[in-house]
């Protein structure tokens, strides 16, 4: 059977490094980048099963990303992430932004910090076609 590929976007290099530590040991063929503009170049390349995106980039906001994606990759699985706070008012703006990212054809959102069981079973829920929860948590 050959490994599901993902490829993870975000300008953090530290939340990359966490994701891929994440998905050790699974088998799973993980694809890095730090920008939206290489994303594009990767998937030609090796097609991925999955994109999980940051929302908030420098080079290309992810909402773009994410929205060009389903519409060029009809069927490519994409998750979205982006930055929670330490305040109510960026966990509003974060819910919005992940909302927006959901309607534009993300099957699931993840509130930052990202955590790891969750991150495992979303994964797990899409390549099983068992994610049902469509929504994202605000974590307080």
């Amino acid at each position: 059977m050959t490994s599901k590929k993902i490829l993870i976007v975000d300008d953090d290099p530290d939340i990359l490094i966490l994701l891929r530590h994440f998905l050790s040991g699974e088998e799973y063929l993980v694809f890095t980048t730090e920008n939206a503009s290489e994303c594009y170049q990767i998937i030609e390349k090796e097609i991925p099963d999955l994109v999980i995106s940051d929302i908030l980039m420098p080079d290309i906001n992810g909402l773009i990303l994410i929205k060009e994606l389903t519409e060029k990759y009809k069927g490519l699985n994409i998750l979205a992430m982006s930055e929670g706070g330490s305040s109510d008012a960026r966990d509003i703006v974060a819910s919005i932004v992940l909302g927006q990212a959901m309607h534009f054809g993300a099957k699931y959102a993840f509130q930052k910090p990202i955590k790891k069981e969750e991150f495992l079973s979303v994964i797990k829920g899409v390549f099983d076609n068992t994610l049902s929860s469509i929504e994202f948590k605000i974590s307080s």
